[in-house]
């Protein structure tokens, strides 16, 4: 087991899996919804790392302590982290949540959780998998919304419209169609024709808002790179 992949596939699955568009709202308008994400985090990470909890852990920031008390440390981190951020948009506005604020968000968890984490110890196909997964799947749908606001001055932008819903279908089947040996990724090909005729069809709100063609770009590359990675990941003899 290598605990800093377990613990960072935790926070991913914490931070967009589980985190739905009310548990956000809810952890910005009070203290208790951040508190109940941040102990979401704490229950998956002791989960996922049930084993190795008692056990202690070299970690890279040079302290040796009992798994629980890092997992312990991390949520306190995440507490502050997703606070710090949730101040910085309520004192500067709905533009100052950006796309730019969530990728460094994402970076200072990802760093917090490599000092607090051991990297000793096999690395599990299924752990890297379940991440890039995770990042072709929510963690692109959130990325989508932000790069809408890029554009877009709406505050009317939606996490999720039936649109995106189906968006992130295809790009699971993407992740998925690179696992079996031969060809089947091409498959994912056939996706982008399929998307417009089913937009067409049946997507066609003009209150929703529909995909940009710049935003189907970044959808399907995000999607057939994480497909990439996870055929490679799988591939590998680790």
């Amino acid at each position: 087991m290598n605990i800093f992949w377990r613990i960072y596939f935790g926070h991913l699955l914490c931070d967009f899996t589980l985190q739905t568009e009310q548990l956000v709202k809810w952890k910005r308008e009070k203290i208790i919804g951040l508190s109940a994400h941040v102990l979401i985090f704490f229950i998956i990470g002791s989960v996922l790392t049930l084993g190795d909890l008692t056990k202690f852990w070299s970690t890279k920031s040079g302290l040796v302590l009992p798994g629980w008390v890092c997992l312990f440390i991390l949520s306190i981190i995440h507490f502050f982290l997703d606070n710090g951020r949730i101040q910085v948009i309520d004192r500067g506005g709905t533009n100052t949540d950006n796309l730019y604020l969530f990728l460094l968000d994402q970076i200072l968890h990802l760093g917090a959780i490599y000092l607090f984490t051991s990297s000793i110890g096999i690395i599990e196909k299924w752990v890297i998998i379940g991440c890039l997964v995770i990042f072709a799947t929510h963690f692109t749908n959130i990325f989508l919304y932000y790069f809408e606001k890029l554009s877009k001055k709406n505050n009317k932008i939606k996490v999720y419209t039936p649109e995106k819903h189906y968006s992130l279908s295809e790009r699971l089947l993407i992740v998925f169609s690179f696992l079996p040996p031969g060809k089947w990724w091409l498959i994912g090909l056939i996706f982008l024709p399929l998307h417009l005729i089913v937009r067409k069809l049946f997507l066609s709100n003009p209150q929703e808002n529909t995909l940009s063609v710049q935003e189907l770009g970044v959808n399907y590359s995000l999607a057939f790179l994480c497909g990439i990675l996870a055929r490679i990941i799988f591939s590998l003899s680790i």
